[in-house]
Order: C-alpha cells, then structure tokens, then sequence
C-alpha cells in the first residue's frame, strides 16, 4: 500500500512521543536538581517556598501552579518557552 508510512506498511508500533505531564516536569526539575547539587533548601529560598513544599512537588503529592514551575526552572538556571 504505497500512501501508507513505512511503519504501518511494515506493521511496526509508532513511536510515542514523551508526554509533558505536569509530574514529568517536576521529576525533571528535580533531577536536574540534584544534578547541580543543589539542597531542597536553596532552591525553595530562590523560589519562594519552603522546602517542605518543594519536596512535595518533587515527590508527586502536590503540583506546583505554571507559575511556581515557572520561577523553579529559573531558579536552576533554565526558561521555561
């Protein structure tokens, strides 16, 4: 069947792109986190919380709003587009 991709002609699974999900970012911000070497104190200072707060958006039990995810990636050196 010509009109069809090669991957549907050949049977193969699509590939899924990642979903953005507000828990991936935070999983990500927090990774990179740690990475940099920063405490959960520091990065709570620069973004205006307290790290009890912080540690729950890290772990998944609370979501941050689009603008606190916003100043946490500025707060590890990163914009949010």
């Amino acid at each position: 069947i010509p009109n069809l991709s090669p991957n549907l002609r050949r049977g193969r699974r699509l590939e899924k792109k990642p979903k953005f999900t507000p828990h991936f970012i935070c999983q990500e911000l927090c990774t990179l986190r740690q990475k940099q070497g920063h405490s959960l104190a520091l990065v709570a200072s620069r973004i205006g919380v307290t790290p009890t707060r912080l540690g729950c958006w890290e772990r998944g039990n609370h979501r941050p709003t689009l603008d606190e995810v916003d100043r946490w990636a500025q707060a590890l050196g990163w914009e949010l587009d």
